[in-house]
């Protein structure tokens, strides 16, 4: 991935599959945490995804192994255009639909509020379909599906007893993911 702008999370390898690709469960990112509206900081989050896990495909360019803690990155403009996608085009769908129902009420000759309705509830099936379109086309692209950027512990770190340091410091292992 050549986005400067990047997400990263540590997270362990459960499998490898035919590809190659890892299948990695993490920590999922909530808004409170870290660079987000910093509620976590007065506890003050209600979030309901806190703390939740999430399992995930990624590419596999260092050969991670099952058992291994890895780093794994996302490029943050591709998940906020697949965020974009996902809620901004059902909104546009359904409040075009409003106003085309509203504006053709007449022709269709219903209610004004009736044809809204009707005209907004196709407007937000289309909107959705059109996501669905998108969402198959983005699932082909690379840049949307996680990389693991390093291997933080080895499973062979852990077999040979050896502790796995970053400069002077251990670095802390995932206890909970497992």
């Amino acid at each position: 991935m050549t986005s400067k702008a990047m997400i990263h999370t540590r997270g362990i390898v459960t499998g490898i599959d035919k590809n190659g690709d890892a299948m990695v469960i993490m920590n999922r990112k909530n808004a409170c945490g870290d660079g987000g509206c910093g509620s976590a900081t007065t506890n003050n989050c209600k979030s309901c995804l806190s703390g939740a896990k999430i399992q995930a495909r990624a590419l596999n360019p260092h050969h991670a192994e099952k058992g291994d803690i890895v780093a794994v990155s996302f490029s943050t403009s591709k998940i906020l255009k697949g965020a974009a996608a996902l809620y901004l085009i059902p909104v546009a769908g359904v409040l075009t639909g409003a106003f085309a129902g509203a504006g053709l009420h007449k022709i269709l000759s219903l209610s004004e509020t009736s044809a809204s309705l009707i005209a907004g509830f196709i407007g937000l099936a289309l909107g959705f379909y059109i996501v669905r379109l998108i969402s198959a086309r983005m699932s082909t692209d690379e840049g949307m599906t996680p990389a693991i950027s390093k291997i933080i512990s080895s499973k062979s770190d852990k077999q040979s007893g050896a502790g796995t340091t970053m400069g002077n410091s251990k670095i802390q292992t995932c206890t909970e993911c497992h």
